[in-house]
Formats: C-alpha cells, sequence, structure tokens
C-alpha cells in the first residue's frame, strides 16, 4: 500500500465525511433539470463559437495558399476537434458541479451535533433524577385525621415527610406529626405547611401548633429548636408550646407554655405564657390573653397520643396528661403521689387524654376530678 493511501485513510477530515454517511440524493425531476441545462449549453459552446472560429481560420487559409489550404484545413480540423473536445470536458465539469449543486450539501459534523444531543440528554437524565430523589426525612405522621395530604398525596400515619415536602389540610382533616428535632407539631384544617428544613418550616396559611417537649428552664435558655416562616416574619421559640395562625394577611400568635419571639425586617415581638399576640403587616400588635386550658386549644388536643412506650407509670401519664391538657396535676396527698409512681399501665400505647381517664378511672384506685378550673386533682382508695 502506498503511503499516499496511508495518508489518506488517516485523514481526520476525510474520517469525518466518511462518518457522517451519504447524504440525499437530489430528486429525479431535479437531476433532468440540471442534465438539460447541462445539455443545451455544451451543445451551444460546442457548435457554436468554436466551430464557426475554425470555419472562418480555414477559409482564410485557402484562400491565401492553395497548396497550404489543404494543410491548414487539415491542422484547423484539428484544432476544431481539440476545441470541441475541450468544449466536451467542460461541458462535462459542468454538468458534475451542477449535480453537486442540486445534491444537499453533505453535514460531516453531523455527528458532533448528535454527541452534543446525546450529551444534553444524559445531563437532563441526571437533573431529573437529582430532583425525584427524596430528600433527607424530617417529620413523620403521627395521626392524621380527615383529608390530610403530603406532595399532593393522600396521607395517614406514618407517612415520611421530606425536606421540602409539603404538607396540607382540608376542611375538617388535622395532623399531628413528629418532627426529626424531637418536637411535636400539630396541624389545623384548611392549613399548609412547607418543611424547609429539619428547624423551619413555612406556615404558608393555617394554623399549626408547636410543642418542643421541654419546659423552659434555665438550660433552655437561648436554644431555638424550630423556626416557624411566615409571609410576615419569623417566629422563633425557646423550649415552649404554642400556636401560630397566618390568615387575612396577619400572623396571630398564642403561647401556652414557654415564651417566643416574632421577628421581621423592622420589629421584635415577644410573646410569654398567657399572651395572645395578633401582628399586622404595620402597625403596634394587638394582644389579649388566653389560659391553657382555654377552649381554643381543644383541637390541639384531640391529636395528642401517648407517645414513649406501650407500658408507662401512672405518674408518668397523669403528669403528659396535665401538659396536654394545660390543667395543673395535683395530688390529693402524698400516699395517692407514691402510689401513682409505682403502678404501671399496659396497652397505652396511642391513647388520647380523654381514652387515657377513661382507662385510670376504669382500671385503677384512681380517681380524679377538677377541684377547680384549670386544675386536675388524683386521689387514690386504699
Amino acid at each position: 500500500m502506498s503511503n499516499q493511501d496511508s495518508g489518506s485513510r488517516d485523514d481526520p477530515i476525510e474520517q469525518l465525511i466518511k462518518s457522517a454517511g451519504r447524504g440525499p440524493s437530489a430528486s429525479p425531476e431535479a437531476r433532468a433539470r440540471v442534465y438539460a441545462a447541462v445539455r443545451d449549453a455544451w451543445r451551444r459552446e460546442a457548435g457554436g463559437r468554436e466551430q464557426a472560429n475554425a470555419q472562418a481560420n480555414a477559409q482564410a487559409a485557402t484562400e491565401a495558399n492553395p497548396r497550404a489550404n489543404a494543410q491548414t484545413a487539415t491542422q484547423a480540423d484539428s484544432r476544431a476537434v481539440g476545441d470541441a473536445r475541450a468544449a466536451d470536458i467542460r461541458a462535462v465539469g459542468s454538468a458534475r458541479a451542477a449535480r453537486a449543486a442540486a445534491r444537499p450539501r453533505r453535514r460531516p459534523m453531523r455527528w458532533l451535533a448528535a454527541a452534543a444531543a446525546l450529551g444534553a440528554v444524559a445531563l437532563l437524565v441526571r437533573l431529573e433524577q437529582a430532583t425525584d430523589s427524596p430528600g433527607e426525612p424530617v417529620a413523620t405522621l403521627a395521626v392524621a385525621s380527615g383529608p390530610v395530604y403530603v406532595d399532593g398525596q393522600t396521607a395517614g400515619a406514618d407517612v415520611v415527610v421530606t425536606e421540602g415536602g409539603t404538607l396540607r389540610t382540608g376542611a375538617g382533616g388535622r395532623a399531628a406529626v413528629g418532627l426529626a428535632a424531637g418536637a411535636v407539631m400539630r396541624v389545623d384544617e384548611e392549613t399548609e405547611v412547607l418543611f424547609a428544613s429539619p428547624a423551619r418550616v413555612d406556615l404558608r396559611r393555617g394554623t399549626l401548633y408547636v410543642d418542643s417537649g421541654v419546659r423552659p428552664s434555665a438550660t433552655t435558655v437561648g436554644a431555638v429548636v424550630l423556626d416557624v416562616q411566615t409571609p410576615l416574619g419569623t417566629v422563633r421559640h425557646v423550649g415552649t408550646q404554642y400556636e401560630v395562625r397566618f390568615a387575612d394577611a396577619r400572623v396571630r400568635v398564642r403561647v401556652r407554655e414557654g415564651q417566643v419571639l416574632f421577628e421581621d425586617e423592622a420589629r421584635e415581638i415577644a410573646a410569654m405564657a398567657g399572651d395572645q399576640v395578633t401582628i399586622a403587616p404595620q402597625g403596634a400588635p394587638m394582644r389579649s390573653a388566653i389560659a391553657a386550658h382555654d377552649p381554643a386549644w381543644d383541637w390541639v388536643e384531640g391529636l395528642a397520643t401517648v407517645r414513649g412506650g406501650d407500658s408507662q407509670t401512672l405518674d408518668a401519664l397523669l403528669r403528659w396528661l396535665s401538659r396536654e391538657t394545660g390543667r395543673e396535676l395535683r395530688f390529693a396527698d402524698a400516699a395517692a403521689e407514691r402510689e401513682a409512681g409505682m403502678l404501671v399501665l399496659h396497652g397505652v400505647e396511642g391513647l388520647t387524654p380523654d381514652e387515657l381517664l377513661d382507662v385510670i378511672a376504669s382500671t385503677t384506685s384512681f380517681s380524679y376530678s377538677e377541684a377547680e378550673a384549670g386544675t386536675l386533682l388524683v386521689s387514690h382508695a386504699p
């Protein structure tokens, strides 16, 4: 094999042209028009100007020298034939050029565009996979009553909410959610919440209630458990129970226990236990009082259930019930309190406050009463 053949095989331009493949041919009608035009041009050129010039040269030579006329005529004829052949060659070249013009241009770089397209598709698939991948779990539904939806899908107990997910309740729908950080959140009807991160939720509309599970003390001061972002500002809390509602372009904060702080670009508004604060986009907040056992908290109590084990002491259960209902717990005497610390109840996981009271009254020697508003008095009969 010659060096020229080897060089041709290694020529990158040639390889690109070959990899592009044969391009589409012109239609039969287009080819016919091109051939007819070339043929007419060749005839005019071959039978016209060159032949006329040859004949004129031959006639002039004959008139000048009869002997040389024959030789000159022969030479003229030879030139005419040569000119005709040249015209034929030019016509063939014109025909080739016309066919090349009629044929659509090949695209030797077509494979590069295809590769780029495949790369774009692969990148899009990876981006979609990344978008569709579930985020970090930040909450789990403990109770779902009525129409409750997570990311647009009907949801029930034990459904996991991931970071960036949304929880929405319809009319009559309520939910209790355990947060990954350890707090509990309860969602009232017709509410929408976005779980932006493990430490932040965005309240888009409606009402939610947060229970950090930790009573305020010297050790909890300055510890932020959860931020509730509203369209007007952020509600932060320290070891507390509170409710946040956003409706009619206003934020309402109720504090059952502990304290919270509302912040926007221009204001910091503090609320303590027993405070109800309504905040408008502008102007001073409106304040009023609300008791821990006020009927306004009833929707929250309806979502509370016993957690932490199926077998627990009566003392632990009564203290949980006291906190969930906003009632102060009192024992009739020291003996009753001691006895409650030793008695273990079984099968209590998932009971509501009212169900727990029914179990205590029907299966133990303890009884309870409300000696005064907001106080639960527990007695023991030996």
